[in-house]
């Protein structure tokens, strides 16, 4: 299919800046890891000969746990850093890489994740709907979404978000709303403070937007299309639906 703007810009956002700072913004991948191993752990056992997919896989926060579990993960992102370094952390040799936006790839599996706000960086609530459908069309068993509602606005200074700092680098988003509700769009800019030497520091700077889905449509959408709705709550601010077909 023919990338939207969105996918264009989100792409170079990450490789111009975020990849680099990406996996270091969650504490590194042991705990993220180890959070999504029990997550879909409680969910799937033995994946020993069956194929998973992780739509928007980034470093592995997913596909390694699902390695873990015995499955063998096609792991999809448009961002190569993200992808290199997957496969530097990678603990056996059960995975694909693939290089590509979530749109345009299509493979049977025995489970589909798209976890960790991937499904926001889609330029509309169309995209978010053809995704559920090729989805069901290649699925047969679980679904897993995770993203952050972006569909309440902000305002002042609630919209700056201290992501993490140590001695070296310190990241700060800055959230801007275009409008608000189901389907806006909202325009994130990353503002990271690197330390170059004693009392030295430069300021790197990029955007891109988010798109802002509320659970209520997602699992309204889901159902028409076919699934069903396994289980549903948050995890860590997240809201997170787990769909069956």
């Amino acid at each position: 299919m023919m990338h939207s703007v969105n996918y264009t810009r989100v792409k170079s956002h990450y490789h111009s800046l975020l990849s680099q700072h990406y996996t270091w913004t969650f504490g590194g991948g042991g705990a993220k890891q180890s959070n999504n191993y029990k997550l879909l752990s409680d969910y799937l056992k033995d994946g020993k000969g069956k194929i998973a997919v992780d739509l928007g896989c980034g470093s592995g926060f997913q596909s390694i746990p699902l390695m873990q579990l015995g499955y063998h993960v096609y792991c999809v992102d448009s961002s190569t850093q993200l992808l290199e370094e997957l496969k530097e952390n990678a603990p056996n040799t059960n995975y694909t890489l693939v290089e590509t936006d979530m749109l345009s790839y299509t493979h049977k599996a025995d489970v589909v994740v798209c976890m960790g706000d991937s499904i926001t960086h889609l330029a509309n609530l169309d995209e978010v709907e053809l995704l559920l459908r090729n989805v069901y069309e290649m699925l047969d068993g679980l679904f897993f979404i995770s993203f952050r509602d972006l569909t309440v606005e902000m305002f002042d200074c609630d919209r700056f978000i201290p992501v993490r700092s140590d001695e070296r680098t310190v990241f700060t988003c800055f959230l801007e709303w275009k409008s608000s509700g189901n389907g806006c769009l909202v325009k994130i800019t990353d503002l990271v403070h690197v330390k170059k030497g004693i009392g030295a520091w430069e300021l790197c700077t990029s955007w891109y937007e988010k798109l802002g889905i509320s659970i209520d449509w997602l699992r309204q959408k889901g159902l028409e299309i076919g699934f069903t709705v396994l289980a549903e709550g948050q995890d860590q601010g997240m809201e997170m639906i787990i769909f069956k077909k």
